[in-house]
């Protein structure tokens, strides 16, 4: 535990823009620490960051996840293992919290306002995210006793982000300086990106590759996460469309705004990809499949053993070494040479594939 002065409390109050680095945090204020939580997405990045901490034995007091009642249900499924997982290592579970207000959630919210989430009509800051996530999220932290505490006596609160080394974009334009929060990014600290979050899931016991977290009827899904969600979850997607039926009626006659993907409707999408069934051959509709390592001792009992040949431990910081990661990497060369267990190619595709078949409004 590090114990730190008040002169030197101050000194980060008083430059909230250089983020605080990993072994600098004031865990200790006098004969107390700093209360710590965590916003946890439910996605790749946070998952990595819960498990990095875990394993660094690192305090976390609370982990707040906002649900805005229209995840996949995937994503619940996912939420409560790690939560299992993190109480078996002795780690408070992921806490759910949701937007007070008239509707449930934020499709029935669309739907009876006429409405669609912010991302469709082509603003660049996700207000649904702030209304639905985030502010649920502070209004918890606010009735919390140990940030009350803590506030009164003229401390911080310590909340963690998952954004990995890829992200410093977002982490610099989202720092949100308020007085009473010190904000931290471990993965970049650690000098994490995407593969080495994925990495440490897979050597995590009990714990599975999230799905990609988001609502289900979100502007920024592209076309094939579309299609993929009407073959897996017709009934969501149906949902999806009578949202976008009703954020339609408030449109504007000459709006260059159609539906849910800005300038398109997701109806002409699927519509314009269910007449190229050539091109639908080559889309790789993603199986959210379980791919928990699942094999050899428990990688609890593997800390001491030497950091993976494919991690340059002069420029990533681990948490913890992994003695399988090797094994990991091993597999992943052997599906991209094209061995038995070869996953379909994946093929992304555009708007502007589809275009030509969209028909006119």
């Amino acid at each position: 535990m590090i114990t730190v002065s008040e002169e030197e409390i101050e000194r980060w109050r008083s430059t909230p823009e250089t983020p605080m680095k990993w072994d600098e945090y004031p865990w200790d204020v006098g004969e107390e620490r700093l209360p710590v939580t965590v916003a946890y997405g439910a996605g790749l990045n946070s998952t990595a960051m819960l498990i990095g901490c875990v394993y660094q034995g690192q305090p976390i007091d609370l982990i707040l996840m906002a649900d805005t009642g229209n995840e996949r249900p995937e994503t619940y499924v996912h939420r409560d293992q790690v939560s299992e997982w993190l109480q078996s290592k002795g780690y408070p579970p992921v806490e759910t919290v949701r937007r007070d207000g008239d509707y449930d959630s934020l499709g029935e919210r669309c739907k009876g306002e006429d409405m669609g989430p912010s991302l469709a009509y082509g603003f660049r800051k996700k207000a649904c995210s702030v209304k639905w996530k985030s502010n649920p999220q502070q209004k918890r932290i606010k009735d919390w006793a140990p940030a009350q505490r803590a506030w009164n006596q003229g401390e911080l609160v310590l909340k963690l982000i998952g954004y990995d080394v890829g992200e410093t974009h977002r982490y610099q334009e989202a720092y949100d300086n308020e007085e009473r929060y010190i904000f931290e990014y471990p993965l970049v600290d650690w000098k994490w990106d995407r593969d080495d979050c994925e990495r440490v899931i897979m050597f995590a016991d009990g714990i599975c590759l999230p799905p990609k977290s988001s609502c289900y009827f979100c502007p920024s899904m592209k076309p094939e996460e579309i299609l993929q969600l009407r073959r897996r979850h017709p009934d969501l997607y149906e949902d999806a469309i009578e949202i976008e039926k009703a954020m339609q009626r408030t449109l504007q006659e000459d709006s260059s705004i159609e539906g849910l993907a800005g300038k398109y409707a997701w109806q002409d999408i699927v519509e314009a990809a269910d007449k190229q069934p050539e091109l639908l051959d080559k889309i790789r509709t993603r199986e959210m499949q379980c791919r928990c390592y699942d094999g050899g001792r428990s990688r609890d009992e593997d800390m001491n053993e030497h950091i993976a040949e494919s991690v340059d431990p002069e420029e990533k910081k681990l948490p913890f070494p992994f003695e399988r990661a090797s094994e990991f990497d091993e597999m992943r060369e052997a599906e991209r040479a094209g061995g038995d267990d070869q996953e379909e190619e994946t093929v992304d595709v555009s708007v502007e594939q589809l275009e030509m078949t969209i028909p006119d409004s």
